[in-house]
């Protein structure tokens, strides 16, 4: 009877941390989202201060993300976003019209990752 018990409290401790996980990740990336918008946003009114600061934020969240990832370690996305990161700081210092098409990258790589998070049953058996 203790083994059961201790096997159900395992499995439901996993169960509760799993999706505490999916909701942090999920939460992290509609931030970081926001922010690239955010990016695009100033770029096109001409404040380049505040679009540099946006676009450092959104770094700063990633790698808060990316270093509270326990389980699941995709390191080819993760260091695809960083360097997506980085070009789009790049891009917003110098003023540049590819900053626009390095944001919309970041969100599809960005909501690829979320994806890839989400549990199916291809994943779990």
């Amino acid at each position: 009877m203790k083994r059961l018990s201790l096997c159900v409290a395992i499995v439901a401790s996993l169960i509760l941390f799993s999706l505490y996980g999916l909701h942090y990740s999920d939460e992290k990336s509609e931030q970081i989202l926001r922010e690239i918008h955010s990016v695009g946003e100033y770029s096109r009114s001409g404040d380049t201060n505040s679009a540099l600061k946006s676009a450092r934020n959104a770094k700063k969240l990633w790698l808060e993300l990316s270093d509270s990832t326990v389980f699941v370690e995709s390191t080819e996305a993760d260091n695809e976003i960083k360097m997506s990161l980085s070009r789009i700081i790049l891009l917003a210092k110098s003023e540049n019209d590819d900053l626009y098409t390095e944001c919309a990258v970041l969100q599809g790589l960005i909501e690829m990752y979320v994806q890839r998070q989400r549990p199916t049953v291809a994943n779990i058996f």
